[in-house]
């Protein structure tokens, strides 16, 4: 899967707890030709070099956090 800069995605550090990151730029593709990311979460001071496949788009794990929690519990949905 290809992401474009600015992009929200999940990564779960190998055991950690899951997170939403933005993707700050493509760096040149590993040693085996995988795409690799700079990814920065709001909650860190650092940036992360991580191989595309740790990423998924918000909302497309099982793990990401439900959207419509961030309206308030008493949002109504359209």
């Amino acid at each position: 899967m290809i992401f474009e800069v600015g992009e929200s995605v999940e990564y779960r550090p190998q055991g950690g707890t899951a997170g939403v990151f933005i993707v700050i730029r493509r760096m040149p593709d590993d040693a085996s030709g995988l795409p690799v990311y700079r990814i920065k979460s709001g909650l860190e001071y650092c940036e992360r070099n991580v191989v595309g496949s740790a990423l998924t788009k918000v909302g497309s794990s099982p793990h990401a956090p439900n959207p419509t929690i961030w309206r308030g519990h008493n949002a109504h949905l359209p």
